[in-house]
């Protein structure tokens, strides 16, 4: 018999959505800023405008880790 279970909640990822990020930055830069500063973030998605134009809102995957969910309270590691 198939069936389908949910993650725990520890076992989640943390999606966080960062304002304020100006569009000439490329997903690659900001990953590898973060990856400076001591994250990992498997997936990092630009918002985009229903014309195509970026956003200057990115959402940052982080697997659940205690270093990722102290960031979600400080926002000062995203800058």
């Amino acid at each position: 018999m198939p069936h389908h279970t949910f993650p725990l909640p520890s076992e989640r990822n943390i999606h966080a959505v960062v304002r304020g990020i100006p569009a000439m930055f490329s997903e690659q830069e900001i990953k590898r800023e973060l990856e400076q500063t001591g994250y990992t973030p498997p997936h990092i998605i630009r918002l985009k405008r229903s014309g195509g134009a970026p956003m200057p809102l990115v959402v940052v995957i982080l697997p659940k880790i205690e270093n990722s969910s102290s960031c979600s309270m400080n926002m000062s590691c995203w800058v």
